[in-house]
């Protein structure tokens, strides 16, 4: 029976063939967030102390609200912002995260 892409992807990044419903520790090649996620995604990391392994590969998107409709939101941006600043990671400020993601950044 033919593999499904899905199936062929993985087994590429993890080096061995996968079955369906097998649990796997795969490398991450890039990972994101948005404006609704990013500041819990930072309170976590900062929490851990853990940091960004690879800063290059993370992308922080502010696309959800904006511009700002309220101050905490506003506050939500600029913590995002410094945090990728200070990180050296990736801020994006236009488009929409998935659509981005997906068209510029992605690939098999």
């Amino acid at each position: 029976m033919a593999e499904t892409l899905v199936k062929k992807i993985i087994s590429s990044k993890t080096g061995k063939k996968v079955q369906t419903g097998e649990i796997v520790i795969m490398p991450v090649d890039r990972a994101f967030c948005q404006d609704g996620t990013g500041p819990l995604s930072i309170d976590g990391i900062n929490k851990l102390g853990i940091g960004l392994k690879n800063p290059s590969r993370c992308y922080f998107f502010i696309d959800h609200a904006v511009p700002p409709p309220r101050a905490e939101l506003a506050n939500a941006h600029k913590k995002i912002r410094d945090f990728a600043a200070a990180n050296k990671a990736n801020c994006i400020m236009r488009g929409v995260c998935h659509q981005i993601m997906a068209e510029e950044f992605s690939s098999p």
